[in-house]
Parts: structure tokens; C-alpha cells; sequence
């Protein structure tokens, strides 16, 4: 390759670079559903960078009874911070979702970087259901 062809090339990439700008520090999120759960039950984890100063948002719709789909249920999810084996995980708090017709999202306070997911705890106050639930959609921002 000759060099007027390198110093072109590195000089278009580099135009390309400034035009581009600095990537912006963005958080991540997913989509998902529940289905059969009982208070216990957690999410897969996900990271969070120290890139940004997010919140996280969790959404829940389609919240449902397996045995009764019809009924209201209200469903308590607690959001955790993962520690190393020899620690417990750190609580977040915790928010109530009444999704059953509708689409509910609550938020955390930007977190730290780590590993974190959720928890279902109870479901309509309880933490021994008399039934599994469900929840359509679940939505995931960080």
C-alpha cells in the first residue's frame, strides 16, 4: 500500500471519528415476561456501568393469576444489588405494581456499578401466594 492511500485513509477515519463524536454513556435495559412465579423468585441479573447517572425502571403489564386471569393482583418487586459470595446482597427497595390492566413502571435512584436484579417478595401483600403469576410484559431500563 502506498502512503498517500495510508495517510488518506487514517485521515477519512479520523474525520469520521470527530464527526461521530464521543459515544454517549448510556445505561441498557431488555424485555422480557414472568410466568408461574411465586414470591422468591428473581430475574436474571444484569450489569450496570458507572458510565452514567441513570435510574433504573422497571415496567410490568398483563399482570395476571394463573387460576384466575380475570382477578386484580397486585405484585411487590424489590430491586438488588448483587455483592460477592461472602456478603449479603443489598436491598434497594421495593415498589408495587398493579398491572393486571394495565402497563405500571416504578424507578430507583441511579445505582453504582454492579450486578443487580429483581425479586418478586409478594403478591397482594403476601409472601405465600395462593397462586402463581404472571406478568406479559416486563421491561428492564438501567
Amino acid at each position: 500500500m502506498d502512503r498517500r492511500r495510508f495517510w488518506g485513509g487514517a485521515a477519512v477515519l479520523a474525520l469520521l471519528l470527530v464527526l461521530s463524536g464521543t459515544p454517549a454513556a448510556a445505561g441498557g435495559g431488555f424485555n422480557s415476561s414472568m410466568t408461574d412465579w411465586l414470591p422468591g423468585l428473581s430475574s436474571r441479573s444484569w450489569k450496570d456501568s458507572v458510565h452514567d447517572s441513570n435510574r433504573t425502571y422497571i415496567a410490568l403489564a398483563g399482570c395476571r393469576l394463573k387460576t384466575d386471569a380475570s382477578q386484580r393482583v397486585t405484585l411487590r418487586i424489590q430491586l438488588t444489588k448483587e455483592t460477592p459470595f461472602y456478603k449479603p446482597d443489598k436491598d434497594l427497595g421495593r415498589h408495587d405494581f398493579a398491572c393486571h390492566q394495565r402497563k405500571v413502571q416504578h424507578s430507583w435512584s441511579p445505582q453504582v456499578g454492579g450486578s443487580y436484579h429483581f425479586t418478586l417478595t409478594h403478591v397482594d401483600g403476601s409472601t405465600h401466594a395462593r397462586d402463581k403469576v404472571s406478568a406479559s410484559s416486563v421491561g428492564v431500563v438501567y
